[in-house]
């Protein structure tokens, strides 16, 4: 899950003069890889959304 973020750091967000900081995983929500932190003075909530079987799209609560 997040196994490579210190690749995803290096190779994307220093590339374009983001410094990502205060990472954490939320651990109520681990299934859906919910996480914080920073880039820069930007605070990131992420959440990946879920896929149902019986209803078109993906969602997020």
């Amino acid at each position: 899950m997040y196994t490579n973020l210190a690749d995803i750091n290096d190779k994307i967000y220093t590339q374009l003069g983001f410094n990502l900081s205060s990472f954490q995983v939320d651990s109520e929500s681990i299934k859906y890889e919910a996480c914080i932190f920073k880039l820069n003075d930007l605070h990131i909530a992420f959440r990946t959304a879920k896929i149902t079987p019986t209803k078109t799209g993906q969602f997020v609560t």
